[in-house]
C-alpha cells in the first residue's frame, strides 16, 4: 500500500490555504505503477553503476545522474516500502561514447514511461511525484556529452 504521508502538501491554486492529503492511503490501483517505477529506477542505478565501473572516465558525468536515481528510489520506497525488485543485469558497450549514449537513451525511455504512469495514476500526489521524476530524468538525459 502506498503511504499517503509521502505525497507531500498540496497547494490549491487561487486559495491561501494549504491542505495535506488525508491519512488514508492512495488507491491500491497505484501499487503496480509504484512497483514498475521502482523497477525502472533500480535498472537505471544498475546500468549507470556498471557503466561507471567499465568506463571510470564517465564517472564525473554520470555521478549526478546516479545520485538523482538513488534519490528517486528512496522516494519510491517511502511510498511503497514493500517493493523489492531485482534489477536487470546491465550490458555496457565497450566504447565509452556508446555506453553514455545507451544510458541517456534508456533514461529518455524511462522518463517517457514515468510520464505515462503519472498520467494513469489514481492519486494526484503520486502522479505529481512520478511526473517530477520524469521531468528530472528527461532534463538529465538531454545534457550535452
Amino acid at each position: 500500500m502506498l503511504a499517503a504521508g509521502a505525497l507531500g502538501p498540496v497547494v490549491v491554486a487561487g486559495c491561501a490555504t494549504t491542505t495535506t492529503p488525508s491519512t488514508s492511503s492512495p488507491p491500491d490501483a497505484d501499487v503496480p505503477a509504484a512497483r514498475e517505477a521502482t523497477a525502472l529506477t533500480r535498472d537505471a542505478i544498475t546500468t549507470i553503476t556498471a557503466t561507471i565501473a567499465r568506463h571510470p572516465g564517465l564517472a564525473q558525468q554520470l555521478q549526478p545522474v546516479l545520485a538523482m536515481h538513488r534519490a528517486h528510489l528512496r522516494r519510491l520506497r517511502s511510498v511503497n516500502p514493500g517493493a523489492t525488485i531485482a534489477p536487470t543485469p546491465a550490458k555496457v558497450p565497450p566504447a565509452p561514447r556508446r555506453a553514455l549514449a545507451r544510458v541517456r537513451a534508456a533514461d529518455a525511455t524511462r522518463a517517457t514511461r514515468l510520464e505515462a504512469l503519472a498520467g494513469a495514476a489514481h492519486s494526484g500526489g503520486f502522479a505529481r511525484m512520478l511526473a517530477s521524476m520524469a521531468a528530472a530524468i528527461a532534463q538529465r538525459s538531454q545534457e550535452p556529452a
